[in-house]
């Protein structure tokens, strides 16, 4: 992520760091989610209409 300061998310070996695929599991405030950075068997979009929904309900 080339906006995102490296130590935020962190990837090693092509995977990412997230906690259920979606928080970046060493923030002090895990208030960053990212939405659809997973390879599903299916169609991506109800997959990550899904996380959307999950994280905002973790977030209220």
């Amino acid at each position: 992520f080339p906006f995102l300061d490296e130590s935020v998310v962190k990837v090693e070996d092509g995977q990412a760091s997230l906690y259920k695929y979606i928080f970046p599991a060493h923030l002090q405030k895990p208030t960053l989610a990212v939405i659809g950075l997973i390879k599903p068997l299916g169609s991506l979009l109800p997959t990550g209409d899904t996380q959307a929904r999950w994280a905002v309900r973790v977030l209220k």
